[in-house]
């Protein structure tokens, strides 16, 4: 194998190198030569060569027509490889000098975010992170007082017009409602600012309306039925009237000194029943008071009366006076009737109901 290949390799040009025979093709290629005959290396060797050339460099071409575009972009990347290296180290050089800056920031970030230890800063992000996710309910619920307060003054105008009995009863249902939220919101959450204050304005609102309904109380047309609605809606509006002593003045508010209506005092039992006799006495006196017109016709009348009987001229006029007396009288007289007779029996009747 040796000498075969001295053989071969001494008639290679001396301007190319000689295949290392230590190579797998090499000894591949001698082993094979050697199971060939002598006839075979004079005729069909030197053509398979020549074959195995040609296929050779038909698939080098095909090779650099493929990588041609990526063997030139190499050659142009090789090029400014000798500029880039040095950048990429004075780059590195930078990035190591940075680190423990680097590394400090990063340590004193972790310590201030840690979440094992109470953090003030990831506190507020949590709750303005809460407040994000809750807007609409917390929108929902700053809406409660004016939805309260709306309610309210939607009772207060329809209690003041006529014929609106069961708009004002809807009215006083639904601002009960909102009331009944509040005071569960203010029971869940009893340490929430916000919901303190709420629950202070509806208060507030809840005052009004209880004033709109002790108001209703003195109408001077006011019904049985309507006066125990009335009554049902002031035991659930301002349930803290009861065993409180009561008093009105001229537009219905509660005074703390105590007012009676009969020489004995107030029933304790029932405040509600006291409270009710207190206004139809205060529509009583004012429905009284509206006749002092009449009154004063009635007094000038019996001056003139008087007068005339002073004289010792008796003429038919003297049969005309009076009429202004008796229509005052008459009409004193109507309006009392109707006034205590509503004043004596409702009471009887509400009580009655109130406390089955």
């Amino acid at each position: 194998m040796e000498s075969l290949y001295e053989i071969l390799t001494s008639k290679f040009d001396p301007s190319n190198s000689a295949p290392d025979p230590r190579e797998q093709q090499t000894t591949t290629y001698l082993a094979r030569l050697t199971t060939l005959s002598l006839d075979d290396l004079t005729s069909t060797e030197s053509a398979s060569i020549l074959y195995a050339s040609q296929s050779h460099a038909r698939h080098l071409q095909a090779l650099s027509k493929r990588s041609r575009n990526a063997v030139i972009s190499s050659s142009t990347q090789l090029a400014s490889l000798a500029t880039l290296l040095p950048t990429i180290t004075s780059q590195t050089d930078v990035l190591q000098k940075d680190i423990p800056s680097l590394e400090s920031v990063t340590l004193a970030f972790s310590e201030k975010y840690d979440r094992s230890t109470d953090n003030g800063i990831l506190d507020r992000r949590k709750r303005a992170a809460l407040l994000s996710r809750n807007v609409d309910r917390l929108s929902d619920v700053l809406d409660l007082p004016g939805l309260l307060s709306s309610t309210v003054t939607a009772a207060q105008a329809e209690n003041s017009g006529a014929n609106t009995t069961s708009s004002a009863s809807t009215s006083y249902a639904s601002a009960l409602d909102i009331q009944a939220h509040i005071k569960r919101l203010n029971t869940l959450y009893p340490q929430s600012e916000l919901v303190g204050s709420i629950s202070r304005q509806s208060s507030r609102e809840m005052q009004n309306l209880a004033t709109i309904l002790i108001t209703s109380l003195q109408s001077p047309t006011l019904k049985l039925a309507a006066a125990m609605r009335t009554v049902g809606y002031l035991r659930r509006v301002a349930p803290e009237l009861v065993g409180d002593e009561l008093a009105l003045t001229g537009s219905g508010a509660l005074l703390a000194k105590p007012l009676t209506v009969s020489a004995t005092p107030l029933d304790n039992d029932n405040p509600i029943g006291a409270l009710f006799l207190v206004c139809r006495l205060h529509t009583l006196h004012k429905t009284l008071r509206a006749l002092d017109p009449l009154r004063d016709l009635a007094d000038q009348e019996s001056l003139q009366q008087a007068r005339h009987y002073t004289t010792s001229d008796q003429t038919s006029t003297a049969s005309t006076l009076g009429s202004q007396t008796e229509r005052f009288l008459k009409r004193y007289i109507e309006v009392f009737r109707e006034q205590s007779f509503g004043i004596l029996s409702n009471p009887t009747r509400i009580s009655s109901k109130h406390h089955r």
